[in-house]
């Protein structure tokens, strides 16, 4: 046990710490929100754009997370509008946007395509 001073010091440094590991967390788990918004949006895309549903553990399973932190990602969707509880425990709806392709591109690669084919 060392003087009141350094003891405070210490625990300053200790609290220094934990704010950045609360940051690093923070981002990590915006980050795996992101991952489900485009897991969703690429389901979206194959069932023809209708709502997306999604389980917690499966989602747990394809990002190897715990499902505290999908829950936690989805709770963080939820407050951005991107998610929604359904009457299901364990089940959510994601709210996705189609993504936006620049027409340019897909124009691009399906005249390349042509192209190949042509040869």
């Amino acid at each position: 046990m060392g003087t009141p001073l350094s003891e405070l010091r210490r625990a300053l440094t200790i609290m220094k710490g934990d704010r950045q590991k609360l940051r690093q967390l923070q981002k990590q788990i915006q980050q795996l929100g992101a991952a489900i918004i485009d897991h969703g949006r690429m389901l979206s895309q194959f069932y023809s754009h209708q709502p997306v549903g999604v389980e917690v553990k499966e989602l747990a399973f394809r990002f190897r997370e715990t499902t505290h932190n999908i829950v936690t990602a989805l709770v963080l969707l939820e407050k951005e509008g991107r998610a929604r509880r359904t009457g299901l425990a364990g089940y959510w709806t994601l709210c996705v946007q189609p993504q936006n392709n620049n027409n340019k591109n897909n124009k691009e690669v399906f005249t390349s395509h042509e192209d190949q084919r042509r040869v």
